[in-house]
């Protein structure tokens, strides 16, 4: 992986894998604000969405330090487009793992998004 063509999509795709978290950060805002409301529309709480709160302050956490990790990231590869055109070799194993962890994110917001919609 070597091109400016490559280092350029790469630039891009950081770009659309961020914004797509912070999109599940406000979707994680709205699953909060239902689960305190949900005590008042149901006669007890479930253990379980005791669970899913802390899922999601643990998935929130995760979300934050991978965003970060992207940004720089994203801005190693605008680097590299203004000075050297050539990808390091270390950073192809960086960027295989953020990808393994983004879409592990992704995967556990939703499945927490659907066990609090069962819930419900």
């Amino acid at each position: 992986m070597s091109s400016n063509v490559e280092i350029f999509n790469l630039h891009l795709q950081y770009r659309l894998w961020i914004a797509e978290l912070n999109s599940v950060i406000d979707q994680i805002r709205v699953l909060n604000d239902h689960l305190h409301e949900m005590p008042f529309f149901l006669e007890k709480t479930p253990d379980h969405l005791d669970t899913i709160k802390k899922t999601l302050v643990d998935l929130r956490r995760d979300i934050d330090d991978l965003r970060n990790e992207m940004h720089l990231g994203k801005m190693e590869f605008a680097a590299l487009l203004k000075h050297e055109p050539v990808m390091p070799t270390q950073n192809e194993n960086i960027i295989e793992t953020l990808e393994k962890r983004y879409r592990k994110t992704r995967k556990d917001f939703e499945n927490v998004k659907d066990e609090l919609m069962k819930s419900s």
